[in-house]
């Protein structure tokens, strides 16, 4: 039996250039829609903590789940809740903002005389006014899921910075704050 060396070889590398390829059309899709906690190549907003740690609840459980939530249409406005998780373990609340920035946190429900905190994001204010004042429709698309990717990375990155605290039965988060500006 006769095996042709070249067809062999060829055959082998198109396998292995369709997995190749097909890792990186997964990759793309996982990191666009903020799948994999890392930053994208094409979104030009980023996710920053800012180092310091604030009082947090004491288990991470399922509030990973309450970031889906908040997005780009409803993180402005007065104080108070935006909505619950499915499971309404989780609120997503705008708390007082900063000077330029909306202060979304995911909180615990049914909480007394501790911290209810899980996650915090610092989201500027100006994102919204710039997607508002965008008039191309693919454009203000564009500019909607990007930031509202940000945001949710924003909370996840605050919710896996839990950790114990410096005093006995203490936890903290990270809070993280959104920078930047839009790729589109």
């Amino acid at each position: 039996m006769k095996i042709n060396f070249f067809s062999l070889l060829f055959s082998s590398i198109k396998i292995k250039l369709k997995t190749f390829n097909s890792l990186l059309i997964i990759l793309f899709i996982a990191v666009s829609f903020n799948v994999l906690n890392i930053p994208s190549a094409f979104a030009a907003l980023k996710v920053e903590g800012n180092g310091n740690f604030s009082p947090a609840f004491t288990s991470v459980g399922t509030a990973k789940f309450a970031t889906t939530v908040v997005d780009a249409s409803n993180y402005t406005g007065s104080t108070g809740t935006i909505g619950n998780s499915q499971d309404k373990l989780w609120r997503v609340d705008r708390q007082p903002p900063t000077s330029d920035s909306s202060n979304i946190q995911i909180q615990r429900n049914g909480v007394k005389n501790q911290p209810t905190t899980i996650g915090a994001v610092l989201v500027p204010i100006r994102y919204s006014k710039e997607i508002n004042s965008t008039s191309n429709n693919d454009a203000k698309r564009a500019k909607f899921s990007e930031l509202t990717g940000a945001i949710r990375n924003g909370l996840t990155s605050s919710i896996q910075s839990h950790r114990k605290g410096n005093v006995a039965n203490s936890f903290q988060i990270q809070v993280f704050k959104v920078t930047g500006n839009f790729s589109a």
